[in-house]
């Protein structure tokens, strides 16, 4: 059983991470609060063997202090060859998980103490493209398709029932959170609209805020009936955001690793999902020119707790909140599905 240490200090969908063509362009510093973006947590798998370490884990370089997040890997599942994909998402319990797929259309279950992954085919849903995927119950997913309509399906199968409208078209990104869904749309100029769908009301979308940053920009997630919005350009921020607008929390990384000078190429960073670990948030930022991933943790105040460097190509892709479990994508020789349960752990004094 392997078990990553994170070192925490109180204070407060990309997966992986790849290289892209481009310049990051930083958010300029009178972003309004209101005025933040989101984007599809789509990742290309692109499997690469990384040289095993000693101690994977950097000392610390920000704000070290306080208790620790323990995460625990508790089961891997291999993914076959040749597969993007697109999001995942973990039953209440934290022993199922569903990911959709992007290439070829389709979905992947799987299940704790069971080896097998069982992989169902589906064609691209006459709605759009799957935006989220979502489990109501520990059998029962909720599907929110791009071209507005919200639908359900048994676990283990993709035959989509209940289908309903949404009044809100070209959907990016969905999740769900303690009372209904989290949207980010498509705006009808530059940048998005972030919405509120009532769990048993999905005809009355509430918009909560403007976005002012592109879709393909941002991961969102949730934390307990917040959604959590994360940018993936510098510097790197997170929001907690209510259901009224109001920006619960405000939160980024204090800073970036150093480099040696004379590295080439240089690192260049890009911020992946934000996850709750109630009462925390755990932030992956990746260097997407090496397998280095920045682990940055806050409190729910927004402060920096600890951040440190793991030298492994993964991102967190799906959290579990009541049973304390995540789901990360893994890219070693193969890509992999991981599942990690996790723990605040008082730290003994020094």
């Amino acid at each position: 059983m392997n078990t990553l240490w994170v070192w925490l200090a109180i204070g407060t969908s990309g997966i992986v991470g790849q290289q892209q063509a481009g310049v990051l362009l930083p958010v300029p510093e009178d972003l309004a609060q209101a005025s933040i973006g989101v984007i599809p947590g789509v990742v290309e798998a692109n499997p690469r063997v990384i040289a095993p370490v000693d101690d994977p884990i950097s000392p610390p370089f920000g704000a070290d202090s306080g208790p620790t997040l323990e995460l625990t890997e508790v089961a891997t599942f291999a993914l076959p060859h040749g597969m993007t994909v697109a999001g995942a998402a973990l039953s209440p319990d934290g022993t199922r998980a569903a990911a959709w797929l992007s290439t070829p259309k389709g979905v992947l279950y799987f299940e704790r103490g069971v080896g097998l992954v069982r992989s169902v085919a589906g064609e691209q849903a006459p709605h759009g493209e799957v935006a989220g995927v979502a489990f109501l119950d520990d059998s029962t997913l909720g599907i929110i398709h791009s071209g507005g309509r919200v639908s359900t399906a048994e676990w283990g199968t993709w035959a989509h029932r209940d289908s309903m409208v949404i009044p809100v078209s070209g959907i990016r990104s969905a999740v769900l959170g303690d009372d209904g869904w989290w949207l980010l749309a498509d705006a009808t100029d530059e940048g998005s609209v972030l919405y509120f769908l009532p769990r048993h009301d999905v005809s009355n979308p509430i918009p909560v805020m403007p976005v002012a940053v592109s879709p393909d920009r941002a991961s969102l997630s949730t934390a307990a009936a917040d959604a959590l919005l994360a940018l993936r350009d510098p510097p790197y921020p997170v929001w907690r955001i209510g259901v009224d607008g109001s920006i619960v929390a405000w939160m980024q990384p204090d800073r970036l690793p150093a480099s040696a000078p004379e590295r080439d190429p240089r690192p260049y960073w890009m911020g992946l999902n934000a996850l709750s670990v109630a009462p925390g948030v755990v932030h992956v930022v990746a260097d997407l020119t090496s397998d280095d991933r920045l682990l940055v943790t806050y409190d729910e105040d927004g402060g920096v707790l600890s951040s440190r460097v793991v030298e492994a190509p993964f991102g967190l892709i799906a959290a579990a909140s009541r049973a304390q479990v995540l789901a990360a994508l893994r890219v070693f020789s193969t890509s992999e599905i991981v599942m990690y349960s996790w723990r605040w752990r008082l730290r003994a004094p020094a």
